[in-house]
């Protein structure tokens, strides 16, 4: 319950337990759900995941040319 560097009690803001964050994110889903199934009949909405830039960019940009053909590969920024 003490912070280890500064020795101040450690606190629980009411906005920051369980709870709170659980009714957030269910409250975001509700709100969103529609924005993407909209997207998604239009063939516009493509998910990707992964936790690296330079993994998931060529998907990305693969998806978006599907879209958009006329971007040239050397207006596209391409993490290196």
């Amino acid at each position: 319950g003490i912070d280890d560097i500064t020795g101040e009690p450690l606190v629980q803001r009411e906005d920051d337990k369980p709870d709170t964050v659980t009714k957030r994110l269910q409250a975001y889903a509700a709100q969103t759900k529609p924005v993407l199934e909209y997207y998604r009949e239009k063939g516009l909405l493509k998910s990707f995941s992964g936790t690296e830039t330079n993994k998931i960019w060529p998907h990305i940009y693969a998806f978006l040319q599907t879209k958009l053909p006329d971007v040239s590969h050397k207006d596209a920024a391409i993490p290196r």
